[in-house]
């Protein structure tokens, strides 16, 4: 398949139902965001909004902390479908860094259980003196 654009390729992909090229084009969207404003869908098509921090005030009630203003700076429609496919890519690529995370965290937890365990027992010795 010819490239008359001379975009970039990134990618090839031969599987059956997923048979394509990925390229990069000169100039693509880019759009920088702080996290997702929300989510909807019809059932074919979804729509993602992205937001920008714009800044925070303190919240006429002092219980709420501060106040964020939040810009939506972009939109994504696409169907639902690849949605739902790239998710499921990207919860597929992040589970060995999700294990890690996770195993990091026992080993933590693990090494905070002996350090008690040695205070306790420090502890009972002092009272014992």
């Amino acid at each position: 398949m010819s490239n008359a654009n001379d975009d970039t390729l990134l990618y090839e992909n031969r599987v059956a139902g997923a048979n394509f090229d990925l390229y990069a084009s000169r100039a693509p969207a880019v759009v920088r965001a702080d996290g997702i404003a929300g989510v909807a869908s019809n059932g074919l098509l979804s729509t993602i909004e992205f937001f920008e921090i714009q800044g925070a005030a303190p919240d006429p009630d002092p219980a709420l902390g501060l106040r964020e203003k939040r810009l939506v700076v972009g939109r994504v429609q696409m169907p639902t479908a690849s949605l739902l496919e790239g998710l499921v890519t990207l919860v597929t690529l992040m589970q060995p860094q999700l294990d890690q995370i996770a195993e990091a965290g026992r080993a933590n937890l693990n090494a905070l259980a002996e350090q008690i365990a040695k205070f306790k027992a420090l502890a009972a010795q002092i009272d014992h003196d």
